[in-house]
């Protein structure tokens, strides 16, 4: 019963909670309606720690408890101009009162009055100063470890890492020399409860003493109207049966976590645990929250750095892939047989690129065939070609079992012919210990007062390592891969336009344009001529041999050409069997000498049962004020002199 003679409430019998209405048994716990500050709940534990039953909370004014100074100052507190705690004194004991509020309720916990240690906050500037010069991440993690365990004194501190698929890894740890390290140990996703995180986040630091205890509330109220305590952010909430579990596994009496929270987002969990009771005092703890906010910004900074190198690495092996593209003929081996390669733009095991067709792979990777199927079984999952998996047997369960030993894939379409680019990852290697869950396991849970069972989870074989942080970099390279293929394209069609097809001189057009080019530059006068060859009885050729002969004849006269021009020299096809090379720097003479040249060459049997094949050739030189055609035309009429002076010759 309670002073006003109402009957206790035993929170054990209330409906379901959110959170679970039990507080450790090392503190009092009062809740207070803010409005008329009347204890409206209390925890079953008063008669031992402060003598008073809890009948004597329930109901009552919380300055008949604690006294009128003790909530003026609780009042303070809840206004902002006073930090918790605050001492209270009941029945004659000496009380630290945290308060805080807590949706419609007063919080007031009153843990048992311990002295602050000054040394130790000496001990967090030097923790702190020694973070600051750490250089590398892990150095960082082993500098909070060991100064965070030289601040509590605990037996233990280990300080876990949440990686981005939500395992954990014990990057850092620093334990008493009779216990051994859990360094470098890992743990599921599945292993951290959902219930625990939430807390986390909600109270950023939260003490265990005695976590085989827990004591119920008692509520003097037992309307429907009844406040429903939510006791996430109170100090001396009990832990939920998981955390109790795990913590009696491992044998603590006193255990103290801190979250490094960064952006809302929680990065890992400061573990310390103590093999006795080691209650840490109030201030103490809200000082160590400070040391975990500076490691989660300090860390959160050198990773940010660090994927900026990263970042800047990436970028500038994928300017130099796109400059071997660009510079190379052959895009395939530009990309595979360069000195760098796909592989070192994103490491993996293999690599694959489809282009028009042909396949290129390096590194190890699928059968041909089964890669070339790749495509169609990702778009089969919907949203195109475009896909990554570190648990390919999962994602692709079909085509998984043709790629034996691959667990990571990543594919990005190249351009919308169906080409691609995909890169293949084996399982994941480098998580070299796992500690099992105990609820997942009876016979293999870790029994009071031992070290946890490790093992490695089932859930977490057959996946690779993540792509999530090259993903973005694939996609751009493809982008400028595309962009090149487009403008090499464009290129080659703008190329064919001004090519004879058949034997890839210049076409009459393009000869024209040239030619236009060169008179415009001052060439005109004497030093530029040109040579116009048309070879003799080219009908006859076709009609005795066929087209295929006729063909062979072209091209014949045109590597003759080739042969006797100079590279800044023009040669083109003007159409049929009609041929221009345009020469600069040579008089008249020289001129000659070039057209004997090429009639010597042209004189060759390159058809089949030994047919000749001669020319007649024209040779004028340019005069100061003439046109293009005028040129040609003047080049083309001495060609018809040679014609019609027997062939076989040149004329002018």
């Amino acid at each position: 019963m309670t002073a006003d003679g109402l009957p206790l409430r035993d929170e054990r019998t209330a409906p379901p909670r959110i959170t679970p209405a039990a507080i450790q048994s090392w503190g009092i716990f009062i809740a207070v309606d803010p409005g008329t500050m009347v204890v409206t709940h209390v925890s079953d534990n008063t008669t031992r720690l402060a003598g008073v039953e809890p009948s004597g909370f329930l109901g009552r004014s919380l300055a008949d408890i604690v006294g009128g100074a003790a909530v003026d100052r609780v009042r303070e507190v809840i206004a902002g101009t006073r930090s918790t705690p605050t001492e209270a004194v009941v029945n004659g004991t000496r009380f630290d009162a945290i308060s805080h509020s807590s949706g419609d309720s007063l919080f007031v916990e009153l843990e048992p009055y311990i002295d602050s240690d000054e040394r130790a906050h000496f001990l967090i500037r030097d923790a702190m100063r020694s973070m600051a010069t750490a250089q590398t991440t892990s150095e960082l993690w082993a500098r909070a470890a060991s100064g965070m365990r030289a601040i509590t004194g605990y037996d233990r501190v280990d300080i876990s890492y949440y990686h981005p698929d939500g395992h954990g890894e014990v990057v850092a740890a620093a334990q008493a020399e009779d216990l051994e390290s859990h360094l470098g140990i890992h743990f599921s996703a599945a292993y951290i409860a959902d219930e625990p995180s939430r807390v986390y986040l909600t109270k950023q630091s939260r003490m265990v003493i005695n976590s085989q205890e827990s004591v119920s509330l008692l509520s003097a109220d037992t309307s429907a109207d009844a406040v429903d305590l939510d006791l996430a952010a109170a100090v001396l909430s009990a832990p939920s049966p998981r955390d109790s579990e795990l913590l009696r596994g491992v044998g603590y009496g006193s255990t103290f976590f801190i979250a490094v929270v960064r952006n809302g987002a929680l990065l890992g969990v400061i573990n310390c645990g103590n093999r006795s009771e080691r209650p840490l005092h109030y201030t103490l703890r809200d000082a160590l929250e400070l040391l975990a906010n500076q490691l989660a910004l300090q860390f959160g900074a050198m990773q940010e750095i660090q994927m900026m190198k990263q970042r800047d690495s990436v970028r500038q092996i994928r300017a130099i892939l796109v400059a071997q593209v660009a510079a190379g003929e052959d895009i395939v081996d530009s990309l595979l047989l360069r000195d760098i390669t796909l592989l070192d733009f994103i490491p993996a095991d293999g690599a694959a690129i489809n282009l028009g067709g042909r396949l290129g792979t390096i590194g190890r990777v699928p059968a041909e065939d089964v890669i070339r199927r790749i495509p169609a079984a990702v778009a089969d999952l919907g949203g195109g070609t475009d896909f990554s998996s570190d648990a390919v047997p999962i994602a692709l369960p079909t085509l998984a079992r043709e790629l034996p030993g691959v667990t990571g894939l990543l594919i990005r379409r190249l351009g919308n012919s169906g080409d691609f680019i995909a890169w293949f990852r084996g399982e994941s290697t480098h998580l070299p210990e796992w500690i099992q869950d105990p609820a997942t396991d009876d016979e293999t849970s870790a029994a009071p007062g031992t070290e946890p069972v490790r093992t490695s989870p089932p859930a977490i074989s057959g996946a690779s390592a993540h792509w999530a942080e090259v993903e973005a970099e694939a996609s751009e390279l493809v982008r400028e891969l595309s962009s090149v293929l487009v403008a090499r394209s464009t290129a080659e069609l703008a190329e064919m336009a001004l090519r004879d097809p058949l034997t890839g001189l210049l076409n009459r057009r393009a000869l024209v344009d040239a030619l236009a080019r060169r008179l415009s530059a001052d060439y005109s006068g004497p030093g530029l001529a040109v040579i116009f060859v048309d070879i003799d009885d080219f009908k006859a050729i076709n009609d005795a041999h066929g087209h295929a002969a006729g063909d062979t004849a072209l091209i014949h006269v045109a590597r003759s050409l080739r042969s006797a021009a100079r590279e800044s020299d023009i040669v083109a096809r003007l159409g049929g069997d009609e041929f221009v090379v345009v020469f600069n720097a040579v008089d008249e003479l020289g001129a000659y000498q070039i057209a004997t040249r090429i009639l010597n060459a042209v004189r060759a049997s390159p058809i089949d049962g030994g047919w000749p094949v001669t020319a007649s050739v024209g040779v004028a030189l340019a005069v100061p004020g003439q046109t293009a055609s005028q040129l040609l035309s003047a080049a083309d009429a001495a060609m018809f002199r040679a014609k019609l002076a027997g062939r076989d010759r040149t004329s002018r």
